[in-house]
């Protein structure tokens, strides 16, 4: 593509080359009077303390019984009994029966037999069964949540700094700035091709750089207080919700916050019962409840039973202030109650029953409430924190600043400028051109830190040709600009440019300009290549360069024109070269600049900057 910024001619190349001269004791910047025997000195000590303690214990216990047992005995007994009595009786004699004449001899024999049978059976079956039901159900629950921040800040700030004065005479201080003193001069080193660049706010990069940079910071930046999402006000309570919680925490690096409590929770309960048997199975229940978690309050539930019936059945079931009636699945609506809802029931010809209920409870605003405070105290804990590391870092670079000389080599600065600006340039007359693919790859991995960066050959060489052309087709030694001042830039950053401060003075002026003015010379043997460049916006590598009119470009002939005029002039190679400048030579000049040096002069007498 081509260049939009054409050359702006030909001219002379004069560079102004200086030498630093000596310096001085410019105006009074302070003056510090100390009276005889008085002694003054300040001491400032900064204590804070913050401690915040919550904790939150929440303990229930529910118990009911409940044992079931059967005991069944079936016993069978079974008795036989058989007699058989038998009696046999045998008799045999003589009898003698004698008297007064013959005698009587009678022989005998008697036998008996008698026998009977007696049978008995018995048979006994005894069957019992005894069910005893009990029940026992222990549920204890205790819930102790506990959160404890501690947060103990101290902060010392101990600033001591006096005057002793211990003789009989006032003393006088007085301080003054010291200005440097350079002689100039122009040097001519012939014509050349002359471009010219408007530069928007050439330090922009730098200042950036600066920032992110942690470790060459002045100072560290003051973390911003939590604002509400979407706008500028400070953060409150009121401002944390569920949809914007997570980004405010991870904002501002809070830990230890809790997800928002949901906006609805479901308790249930489950009842059963086998009854023994009475007389028409009456039947009542109580010291039942539903325990609404802390925070909550009932707003609709949902009631179901199922029951083995007698005939006559009735049901009257209490649950907080709903009346159930009857079976089946019923509607519940309460009054925002909290703590324990009770349940209790009657009836009767009803053998065995089971029950469920459902309540559906609500966030309270208090306890929502609770939440966001707890969410804004962790972030602002986080906030303060942070400030607390920021002011402690700020005090430890006012500690360590001391005496210690601030900024950089002047020359150092010079450079530094010069390459921003040439960047700059670059940027506006090639635009594209000089965004090349990246030659380098970086192999360090979390896993693996110390993995060297690798080339990429192939991009390295490919990228050859358009560095050697945009760093030597221009003698960006000896490039000429002039700064503008800071509202030549964004309005937005008008207040951090006009207060910056820096013990070079040139440096200070760049880091404040707005706007910049950059003149650049052409390198005589690569005029032809320039105009190339600016014609076709092809990069000419090698060779002899073609006729600037084959391009058919009507400021072909102009451009010939310029390679006409510099034709003898030649490469400067020791420009950088100093040049002495003698005090007495007719075309030199002092230059007397500014700094933010302060010098304690000896003596107490005020300058008569006539006389020096």
């Amino acid at each position: 593509m081509r260049p939009i910024i054409t050359p702006v001619g030909i001219g002379d190349l004069k560079v102004t080359k200086q030498q630093l001269v000596r310096y001085e004791a410019g105006e009074v910047a302070h003056i510090e009077n100390v009276q005889a025997r008085e002694r003054r000195g300040r001491e400032h000590r900064r204590l804070r303390q913050v401690e915040e303690i919550i904790v939150l214990e929440q303990e229930g216990e529910e118990e009911s019984r409940r044992d079931l047992q059967s005991t069944e005995r079936f016993e069978i007994e079974s008795e036989s009994q058989r007699t058989i009595k038998s009696e046999t009786t045998f008799e045999a004699g003589l009898e003698l029966s004698a008297g007064f004449g013959p005698v009587d001899i009678t022989a005998y024999a008697k036998f008996a037999s008698n026998e009977s049978k007696e049978e008995s059976d018995t048979n006994s079956t005894k069957y019992a069964k005894e069910v005893v039901e009990k029940t026992v159900s222990r549920l204890l629950e205790r819930v102790r949540e506990e959160r404890r921040s501690r947060t103990l800040e101290e902060v010392e700030e101990t600033n001591t700094h006096g005057f002793r004065n211990d003789s009989e005479q006032h003393v006088t201080g007085v301080y003054r700035w010291v200005d440097k003193l350079y002689r100039q001069k122009v040097v001519n080193y012939g014509k050349r091709l002359m471009y010219q660049f408007s530069v928007p706010e050439p330090a922009a990069f730098y200042l950036f750089a600066q920032r992110y940079n942690y470790e060459s910071k002045v100072l560290p930046t003051k973390p911003a207080r939590p604002t509400t999402p979407g706008t500028a006000q400070p953060l409150t309570p009121d401002a944390i919700d569920r949809a914007n919680y997570l980004s405010l925490v991870a904002s501002s690096g809070a830990s230890g916050v809790e997800p928002p409590p949901p906006q609805t929770v479901i308790v249930s309960k489950a009842i059963s019962r086998e009854l023994p048997n009475k007389p028409k199975n009456i039947f009542a229940f109580t010291n039942e409840d539903i325990t609404i978690p802390t925070g909550y309050r009932a707003h609709i539930g949902y009631f179901s039973r199922e029951s083995v019936e007698g005939a006559g059945v009735q049901w009257h079931v209490l649950i907080g202030n709903n009346h159930v009636m009857g079976s089946g699945w019923r509607f519940l609506e309460f009054h925002n109650q909290s703590g324990k809802l009770g349940i209790s029931g009657t009836g009767y010809s009803v053998y065995a029953f089971a029950m469920g209920i459902e309540v559906e409870c609500t966030l309270t605003d208090g306890w929502f409430q609770r939440w966001q405070l707890a969410t804004y105290q962790a972030i602002m804990d986080a906030y303060r924190q942070q400030l607390l590391d920021y002011e402690e870092r700020v005090a430890a670079t006012e500690i360590q600043q001391g005496v210690a000389i601030g900024g950089n080599n002047p020359l150092l600065n010079r450079e530094m400028e010069k390459e921003e600006l040439k960047r700059a340039c670059l940027t506006l007359w090639a635009g594209s051109a000089i965004d090349l693919p990246d030659s380098v790859m970086d192999l360090a991995t979390q896993s693996d830190p110390d993995n060297p960066p690798e080339i990429l050959r192939d991009a390295a060489m490919a990228n050859m040709p358009a560095i050697d052309f945009f760093e030597r087709a221009f003698d960006w030694r000896n490039m000429t600009y002039t700064l503008h001042p800071y509202f030549w830039g964004r309005e937005s950053t008008w207040l951090d440019r006009s207060t910056l401060k820096s013990t070079d003075p040139l440096l200070e002026r760049f880091l404040k300009a707005g706007a910049a003015t950059v003149t650049v010379p052409v390198q005589p043997s690569f005029t032809e290549a320039v105009l190339w460049y600016q014609l076709t916006g092809d990069i000419w590598t090698g060779g002899p360069v073609p006729e600037l009119t084959s391009t058919g470009d009507p400021d072909a002939v102009l451009y010939n024109s310029y390679l006409t005029e510099v034709e003898d002039e030649t490469d400067v190679v020791d420009i950088d070269v100093e040049v002495e400048i003698a005090k007495e030579d007719p075309d030199a000049w002092t230059v007397r600049l500014p700094t933010t040096l302060v010098w304690l002069q000896p003596g107490p007498e005020l300058p008569d900057l006539e006389k020096e």
